[in-house]
């Protein structure tokens, strides 16, 4: 599978955010780091869907590391150096931008000159609230554009020079059944002409918006984006380390720890992750396990199946089933991903009854 390179901003941002992410400053951490951007930008952006994570993450523009203070207009090491995110006009609405960043555009750069995309994320914890986001996302597409020219100009460079801009919502609650883990993608973009003829959509296709809706992080789906964002964007067990694992490849981090150029500190800090990756790799695969089983055996209980033809039918030993059936019925309300952690942090790994 395709990987992007991790660095240590990425691995100190999932450590920052591994107690209980919410969409507020922590998903802001994590969105503003460029390997978690790369895969989202791969399924939201037209201009890198033939692209590998790895291009896409070297597209978009960063700061040098190490070289920049934790201070108002300026960022931290390794993140996403989006300038001013404030869009301010005498008399207007001041609107701040959650993360905003400059990308190279694949499409019309050269060798000569590198052309941009600009690209706003907007996380949302609600999808409802209590006015259309399509509508706000409109207005942050036009401030965008109108913001790259300072002044009312009859200069044809300046429109010349007008860059693509996207803006990309990700709502993660209160998101209607039929609508979870849905992205729609709405742009400007030329509708009829009274002849038949074909218009270069690069003078007029300026302004993107995409709405990406989660909603339901154990529902089953293959799509990359969503299970990257359901793994990062609510809280973590160790099948969400296992996910994100797939797409970010932090081996060469860890490699590094054995080298006589890493300080004691460091050393310390990598060796915790190394721990970490691999209990969670383990407890990923018997949690994974265990939610299989926990589904089939939900569905069997529905049919009022008693336990012993549950256990014959999946060919599981009794006493695990019943035991499986115990957690579920002191839990109801949890899903089938959460009864499954439970079972495995209550039972530890490999001291769980015999299944078959």
């Amino acid at each position: 599978m395709d990987k992007v390179k991790g660095s240590l901003t990425a691995m100190k941002s999932l450590q920052l955010t591994d107690k209980a992410p919410q969409l507020d400053e922590a998903s802001k951490e994590l969105l503003s780091t460029k390997e978690f951007l790369a895969v989202l930008l791969k399924y939201t952006v037209e201009e890198y869907a033939d692209m590998s994570y790895q291009e896409i993450a070297a597209c978009i523009e960063t700061v040098d590391v190490g070289e920049v203070d934790v201070a108002p207009g300026k960022t931290n090491a390794g993140r996403i150096d989006g300038g001013n995110t404030e869009s301010a006009v005498m008399n207007e609405r001041l609107v701040k931008f959650d993360v905003f960043f400059k990308s190279a555009n694949p499409q019309l750069s050269n060798d000569e000159k590198t052309y941009f995309l600009r690209i706003n994320i907007e996380p949302q914890n609600n999808y409802r609230p209590g006015y259309p986001l399509e509508k706000r996302g409109v207005f942050y597409l036009s401030r965008m554009i109108s913001s790259q020219l300072p002044a009312p100009t009859n200069d044809a460079e300046d429109y010349n020079g007008l860059e693509k801009s996207y803006t990309i919502w990700i709502c993660r609650d209160r998101i209607p059944e039929g609508l979870r883990n849905t992205i729609s993608v709405f742009e400007f973009t030329n509708t009829w002409n009274n002849k038949d003829i074909v218009l270069d959509k690069s003078t007029y296709g300026l302004m993107t918006m995409v709405i990406v809706r989660l909603g339901d992080p154990d529902g089953d789906t293959d799509e990359d984006v969503f299970r990257i964002l359901n793994a990062l964007l609510y809280p973590r067990d160790a099948e969400s380390y296992k996910v994100l694992g797939e797409y970010i490849d932090f081996s060469e981090l860890l490699e590094r720890r054995t080298t006589n150029m890493m300080g004691l500190g460091e050393s310390v800090f990598y060796e915790g992750v190394e721990r970490g990756i691999e209990q969670g790799l383990e407890q990923g695969l018997e949690q994974g396990e265990v939610l299989t089983e926990v589904r089939q055996i939900r569905k069997k209980v529905s049919k009022n199946l008693s336990p012993e033809a549950i256990a014959a039918a999946l060919e599981l030993d009794e006493g695990y089933v019943l035991a499986l059936i115990h957690m579920m019925d002191e839990h109801p309300g949890s899903s089938e991903r959460q009864i499954a952690n439970l079972f495995v942090n209550a039972e530890g790994i490999g001291a769980q009854v015999q299944k078959r």
